[in-house]
């Protein structure tokens, strides 16, 4: 079950991202789900239940988004990315499609107490994790890609 290794990993950098926002708590996370994936959004709240708890992401509400799938046209060789199933390439037209691996679980947002958040605010500072995406000061805090 590869999922607890992904929910405990979003955990971790959940915490980061409100340490170095100097915030106490996290009031919600949003992940995004890759489309057709095995990895459910029941599955995610239950394990998140379970490894969460201790933490000061024990309370946090969870949010889900589904991700963009990429393809691969066998005809033409590109590869494009859709939000739902594809029936044909877009650039040549080919049903020959194949979808392409990705990431089961993405963490996209962690959302702040906004109230811990002026001061830090007021201190206009960008923050940054490990290179893993962007962190803006602010009610919705992080902002993680999928790549």
């Amino acid at each position: 079950m590869h999922e607890v290794g992904l929910v405990e990993e979003a955990i971790r950098r959940a915490v980061t991202v409100m340490e170095l926002a100097g915030a106490s708590s996290i009031d919600g996370l949003t992940f995004a789900l890759a489309p057709g994936g095995h990895v459910t959004p029941e599955a995610v709240e239950t394990l998140f239940g379970a490894l969460s708890a201790g933490t000061p992401a024990e309370r946090a509400r969870l949010e889900f988004e589904l991700l963009e799938q990429q393809y691969g046209c066998w005809a033409c060789g590109r590869t494009f990315t859709l939000s739902q199933a594809a029936a044909a390439c877009p650039a040549c037209g080919s049903a020959a499609l194949k979808a392409l691996p990705g990431s089961d679980l993405v963490l996209r947002y962690v959302d702040l107490p906004e109230l811990q958040l002026e001061a830090q605010a007021r201190q206009s500072r960008p923050l940054r994790t490990r290179g893993e995406g962007t962190c803006a000061v602010g009610r919705r805090a992080a902002r993680f890609t999928s790549g």
